[in-house]
């Protein structure tokens, strides 16, 4: 009776061990693993790199600011490469208005249209 012979799923070489083994070693496991998710996890990256980027800039406007009356007009925002389609959550603050966040930090329009940046506890 002849066995038959087992081939790696990833680089295709003949598999010698258990009668269960699908790859051959550590490397084309992970390998094939990474492949295989690697469309699934590609809008995941691109979001978080969107919604770093944003905190980024939220951080950068409100440090610069920071003691100083704080707002904004959204061209800034802009200007700075902000994304308004992307944030973390919606607050609703003391004042009873919302607050866009982007994690720890967010920002409320103002009176005057421009945009108030508060950082979060």
């Amino acid at each position: 009776m002849k066995m038959e012979v087992k081939k790696c799923q990833f680089c295709q070489t003949e598999i010698k061990g258990r009668a269960d083994k699908k790859f051959c070693d550590n490397y084309c496991r992970s390998s094939f693993s990474n492949k295989s998710h690697k469309d699934a996890n590609r809008l995941l990256r691109v979001t978080n790199s969107i919604l770093k980027k944003n905190r980024i800039i939220l951080e950068k406007l409100y440090l610069s600011k920071q003691g100083i009356e704080n707002s904004f007009q959204s061209i800034k925002f802009l200007e700075m490469g902000y994304n308004f389609k992307f944030q973390t959550h919606w607050k609703e603050i003391e004042s009873g208005k919302i607050c866009v966040c982007c994690y720890d930090y967010g920002y409320v329009q103002d009176s005057r249209g421009q945009l108030a940046i508060i950082r979060l506890n």
